[in-house]
């Protein structure tokens, strides 16, 4: 179980916002994003919990702090996921409508019904083998982009050297310049911070802590596979920016059409482009409706009802209905 519960953690991670918008960003700003921090989230935080013994990483605050500060922060916790996941759903959801013609709120319903439905009734166990199936797409989507890219732009070294000249190829700026987007300094600090916030305070990420070796790795390998396919892209418009071009309207848009004029000639391909996009928005959907429900069942209900000793039948009735 290490490898599928590392890839739905993964994919849990892994919105469309972040497939869409990391090569996105290489593109205009070079290279330095594929650094990723995470040794104070492994040292310091994932053992905590482990010794807790919880299935709510909130469970500590209330042995550190009181229950009103555990309720508090579950509270929290579930209106920010709520608000997380309406971003993500609406985001591929409109630019899904657009593809295909169908009707906004129609998309909205489809994927947050099917998505519900399946949590429901299979659990933490359905969401994980789904992100499985869901992030072995995500794989295979920049994975080809990446091969189809290389042969488009003529070669390896075609597209290594427009992305050295380009000054795209950046992995050891130094700079105390703060005025510089991207230094080692900024990077490692900022993926610190973003990985204690993901790993360390997101219940939807803690229910899969077993596995958090495994899934460092196969993140970094997803930096990688991002800053491939934002090098491409580079390499393919480093002399006609299509955002200047008013070939789109919107920065987001680029990788998409990078698929459309690269894929179109394979028939079948941009579709498993779009498979990827809805699959990176169906894993953080799934995972994000298991942990509220998680949350408000071992947070709030257990903690402030007089009924402690619930059965094991009633607590998977009472996850099913939430």
């Amino acid at each position: 179980m290490v490898l599928p519960a590392a890839m739905s953690l993964l994919a849990s991670l892994t919105s469309a916002a972040s497939l869409l918008g990391t090569p996105v960003d290489i593109y205009y700003y070079g290279t330095m994003f594929v650094y990723y921090a995470t040794y104070l989230t492994i040292k310091l935080f994932i053992p905590k919990f482990h010794y807790i013994g919880s299935v709510s990483i909130y469970a500590y605050l209330e042995q550190r702090f009181s229950l009103t500060i555990r309720i508090l922060v579950t509270c929290t916790y579930i209106l920010v996921t709520i608000l997380y996941m309406s971003i993500i759903l609406y985001g591929p959801s409109l630019a899904l409508s657009q593809v295909t013609g169908l009707n906004i709120w129609v998309v909205i319903g489809s994927c947050g019904l099917a998505c519900t439905i399946y949590t429901s009734i299979g659990g933490m166990k359905a969401v994980i083998w789904t992100d499985v199936i869901q992030a072995s797409v995500m794989f295979i989507s920049l994975i080809v982009s990446i091969v189809i890219g290389v042969i488009d732009a003529g070669g390896i070294s075609k597209v290594f050297e427009t992305v050295k000249n380009g000054n795209r190829l950046q992995l050891s700026v130094i700079s105390l310049d703060p005025s510089i987007r991207y230094t080692i300094w900024s990077v490692l600090i900022g993926m610190t911070f973003s990985s204690l916030a993901n790993y360390a305070c997101i219940q939807t990420q803690a229910q899969r802590y077993i596995v958090a070796w495994a899934n460092y790795t196969m993140h970094a390998l997803m930096q990688m596979l991002y800053v491939c396919v934002g090098c491409l892209i580079y390499a393919k418009y480093s002399q006609c920016d299509p955002l200047r071009a008013k070939l789109i309207s919107r920065p987001d848009q680029l990788y998409p059409l990078f698929v459309i004029e690269t894929f179109g000639r394979f028939p079948g391909l941009t579709g498993l482009f779009i498979s990827s996009i809805l699959s990176a928005t169906l894993s953080t959907f799934s995972s994000g409706v298991n942990s509220i429900a998680t949350v408000i069942l071992e947070d709030v209900y257990k903690r402030l009802s007089n009924n402690h000793s619930i059965s094991n039948k009633c607590q998977v009735i009472a996850s099913k209905v939430l």
